[in-house]
């Protein structure tokens, strides 16, 4: 449960690294559409996890992942 609040807050310097790199090179639109497709995937992502699923072996793993893009933001 932790690991999912430490990704979110260690993602928000890297935030700056990938999308000033995506900025710098192509424009704020793409950067900015780039941000609000993962954002929109990651939360989809979170909404199928919140289903029953009877394996549950790979929820927290993806959960952690959906965390880290949707602090990519």
């Amino acid at each position: 449960m932790f690991a999912v609040f430490a990704i979110g807050f260690f993602a928000c310097p890297l935030d700056t690294v990938v999308f000033g790199h995506i900025g710098d090179r192509f424009g704020r639109r793409p950067a900015l559409l780039v941000s609000v497709v993962v954002v929109g995937a990651a939360t989809a992502l979170i909404g199928c996890l919140l289903t029953h699923d009877p394996r549950r072996t790979w929820r927290g793993f993806f959960s952690c992942c959906s965390d880290w893009f949707r602090a990519l933001r």
